[in-house]
Order: C-alpha cells, then structure tokens, then sequence
C-alpha cells in the first residue's frame, strides 16, 4: 500500500468547524454551555503551555473554559 501525505494543517481547520458547528447546535438545542474545567496542579511550563492552548481552543470554538491552578 502506498503512502498517503496528509495535509495536517487543513484536516485540523476542517476539525475545528465541525466541533465549533457541533458546539452551536449543542447550545441551541439544549441551551446548555459546554464547558472544559482544566485543574493545573504544579508549575511545569509545558503543562502550562498545554492547558494555555486547550483554553484558547474551547473559546474559539463557542465553548466555556474554566481553568483552577
């Protein structure tokens, strides 16, 4: 079987709109506000870096985050 090259960049934007299109229908559907609670225990950089990024994700995609260090 040959290789197959994908084009990561364009799978995760088409990703995104489905989650951001799934959150919306989600609300109007059941008006409720889908939320990620993120608990950060400690101080390691990268773990912050990860949770930073999580965050940012949910509210780009209509969702609520809450973030407890």
């Amino acid at each position: 079987m040959p290789a197959k090259i994908i084009d990561g960049k364009s799978y995760a934007q088409n990703l995104r709109g489905e989650i951001e299109t799934y959150v919306y229908d989600f609300k109007s559907k059941h008006s409720i506000q889908p939320t990620l609670a993120v608990l950060l225990v400690g101080n390691d950089p990268a773990s912050k870096v990860y949770v930073r990024n999580k965050v940012k994700f949910t509210n780009d995609v209509g969702m609520t985050s809450r973030h407890i260090q």
